[in-house]
């Protein structure tokens, strides 16, 4: 009783704070123009991309001290492809371990090394990346199937900047709880109807518009949520300036992931910690490092 009590009279009124709110703000930002540089950015140079059947993917998975969990992502993957031809994965790795392990595997895979940060290990398999887009895959994440074909028929519509999966938990339906059936609900109202995917969602952007906004930011926290937010507001921008729909898209099929972390640590108070983390960030101006030490109560490595 506690607990619900709890969750209805401030996780909940947290969560619209810290997303709904948000999103108001931006949408009258970006009503009165003050997105325009940003896009820009997002703006593609090129024609855009067309045809779904000729577009390559690059999927891209940072690896730190997880050989055997990456190696497990690429078969599923590969298991739930549509269309082999044309997809490469890349694995972004910080230690030598993983690295040896990736290396000596019988799986196809582009092992790059990376300086140590989830950005820079991003960043880093992006800079060696061949596909017309761009998949950011965490490894304890399963890709749906023929999910290489969702993504491509979604880059090809119009209007639509970048995009994600519908998030669900790689539990069967009858291990899932109450808490954890709202957190897979909330989620994806977040990312369908406020346009802010996470990065456990499988990201996907075109290679050149990634390129075009500089990659992930190089933050030790938060890179994912402050490059779709970029998105969201470019995508903002030219719905409410120019008259012509544009969104951050959910796909209707969902990446599996694992549930360790709000198994763990309690489903509530997981979701408490990441909408403090988030409010402090998007209202207060924190400082990535100081809520990374926050988060993982450790000061952030120099090496």
């Amino acid at each position: 009783m506690i607990s619900f009590l709890f969750t209805l009279f401030f996780v909940i009124p947290l969560s619209v704070v810290t997303t709904v709110v948000p999103f108001i703000i931006e949408a009258a930002f970006a009503r009165f123009n003050r997105f325009k540089a940003i896009a820009d950015k997002v703006r593609p140079s090129a024609a855009p991309l067309s045809d779904p059947d000729s577009l390559s993917v690059s999927v891209i998975i940072p690896a730190f001290r997880e050989a055997e969990t990456v190696l497990a992502a690429i078969r599923h993957a590969k298991a739930n492809i549509h269309i082999e031809a044309g997809v490469e994965f890349i694995v972004s790795v910080v230690d030598d371990l993983t690295a040896a392990r990736l290396q000596d595997s019988a799986l196809e895979v582009t092992v790059v090394r990376s300086m140590p940060g989830r950005s820079a290990a991003l960043n880093a398999g992006a800079a060696v990346a061949g596909g017309d887009v761009l998949l950011f895959l965490h490894a304890d994440c399963k890709l749906p199937r023929y999910w290489d074909l969702e993504v491509r028929l979604a880059v090809c519509r119009e209007g639509v900047v970048g995009g994600a999966f519908a998030f669900d938990l790689d539990l069967p339906s009858h291990a899932k709880s109450p808490a954890l059936r709202a957190l897979v609900a909330s989620t994806n109202f977040r990312s369908s109807i406020l346009q802010l995917p996470y990065g456990d969602q499988a990201i996907f952007v075109s290679r050149k518009r990634f390129h075009g906004m500089g990659g992930f930011p190089e933050m030790p926290l938060m890179e994912d949520y402050e490059f779709v937010r970029r998105l969201r507001r470019a995508a903002l921008h030219r719905s409410l300036t120019e008259g012509v729909w544009c969104g951050v898209a959910t796909l209707p099929v969902s990446v599996r992931c694992s549930p360790r972390r709000w198994l763990h640590k309690g489903v509530v108070s997981t979701t408490v910690t990441n909408q403090v983390i988030v409010g402090l960030y998007v209202f207060f101006g924190i400082d990535a490092n100081t809520l990374y030490e926050f988060y993982y109560g450790a000061r952030l490595s120099k090496a």
